[in-house]
């Protein structure tokens, strides 16, 4: 796990390459001026949340509409769909049941369909418009195993970091105006390989520190963040999941209406808030939450200084002079204390959860995902 982490720029250039040649052999500029939907399972449905909350946050000027939601949901999205829309579906192995659904179900309609995988015989590939691979992992790896699309029984991180960065790029060339904020964003996105391989190398001493020091073994992590940085929020407690780490997400509001009530000194509540907007809402809370006891992480900018952290909480500084760089820097931080926790709870983490069920992780996916049958195109 650590090692994937430790591969992402170079899996950053990768697809920057990849995305590349595709567009150098496509004639595609814009998309049509439909809406833009982003969709996909798991660690494909957080990359898509986080495309559509960066490209609004990046490009206030842009008029496009862009939505993502999870495969399952287009069950009930696609009545909605026309052929003025672009539907862009991810799935590694491309088999995933629910994601190949969703793509049949927005062709049904008359969408463009966009497909990116690692996998260029799956289903998802032969039935979409345009198909960009984004080769991973060994193609020959994608059929021995129940989690499709994974050659190695470990926690991924590259998969998701190689789908987040090929859909910003791709929504870059399609939704770009010719603008300012597009020229930016651009610049911004062809940095990531860079700024990602820096922080990197920031970041893993810090949560290395941290947890040597206070994890102190929490047996529920929260991980809070509001708007842009929910689907980092979102992704980071996944991973500790798949650590089998009790870990759930939630808004940095709604976790005193709600969560408040479990959280206790057996937790490590973690506030993803690297902007001004999310940090004058976070340095209210860090400070009240002492009184539950519990581990404070926050994860925040090097520059914001809007409030100082308490004595009793530890920060983290996240670089990035841009949304979408600060985006990363979260993420990366994220796979790093996950990673960093793991052991430190006695997990290991080379195995899904641990290595405590792996064997039947594998056995109940076979049965749930695999074995689905996909019903599309009309239900």
């Amino acid at each position: 796990m650590l090692g994937e982490i430790l591969d992402q720029p170079a899996v950053l250039e990768r697809t920057a390459r990849a995305v590349e040649d595709y567009f150098s052999a496509k004639a595609i500029d814009r998309a049509p001026e439909g809406r833009i939907l982003l969709t996909g399972c798991g660690d494909m449905d957080f990359s898509a949340r986080a495309c559509a909350g960066l490209l609004s946050a990046e490009c206030p000027s842009s008029r496009r509409r862009v939505h993502a939601l999870s495969s399952m949901e287009m069950r009930w999205e696609a009545d909605h769909i026309t052929d003025g829309d672009v539907v862009i579906v991810s799935s590694f192995s491309g088999l995933t049941p629910r994601s190949v659904e969703a793509l049949l179900l927005a062709r049904d309609r008359g969408a463009r369909l966009f497909s990116i995988t690692g996998n260029p015989d799956s289903t998802l590939a032969r039935e979409a418009d345009d198909v960009l691979f984004l080769p991973t992992g060994p193609r020959d790896e994608l059929h021995k195993h129940a989690y499709a699309g994974y050659h190695a029984n470990v926690p991924q991180t590259k998969t998701y970091t190689a789908a987040l960065y090929a859909e910003l790029l791709l929504l870059a060339r399609l939704v770009s105006d010719g603008d300012g904020d597009g020229d930016r964003w651009g610049a911004e996105l062809e940095s990531l390989p860079a700024h990602v391989e820096g922080a990197i190398a920031a970041l893993e001493p810090a949560i290395d520190s941290y947890v040597s020091t206070a994890l102190g073994g929490p047996e529920a992590v929260v991980i809070l963040g509001s708007g842009i940085w929910r689907p980092a929020a979102m992704y980071g407690a996944a991973k500790f999941l798949e650590m089998s780490i009790a870990s759930r997400h939630q808004c940095l509001e709604e976790f005193n209406h709600l969560e408040l009530f479990l959280t206790g000194a057996e937790s490590l509540v973690v506030l993803v808030c690297p902007d001004t907007r999310s940090w004058t809402r976070g340095g209210e809370l860090v400070d009240a939450y002492e009184k539950l006891g519990c581990g404070r992480l926050v994860l925040r900018a090097a520059d914001e200084g809007a409030a100082p952290v308490s004595a009793g909480a530890a920060h983290v500084a996240l670089s990035g002079a841009g949304t979408t760089a600060r985006f990363f820097s979260a993420v990366l931080a994220l796979q790093l204390l996950a990673a960093a926790s793991g052991p430190a709870l006695g997990r290991d983490i080379d195995r899904w959860v641990g290595g405590k069920r792996t064997a039947l992780i594998e056995q109940l996916s076979q049965t749930t995902i695999r074995a689905s049958e996909i019903r599309a195109p009309r239900l």
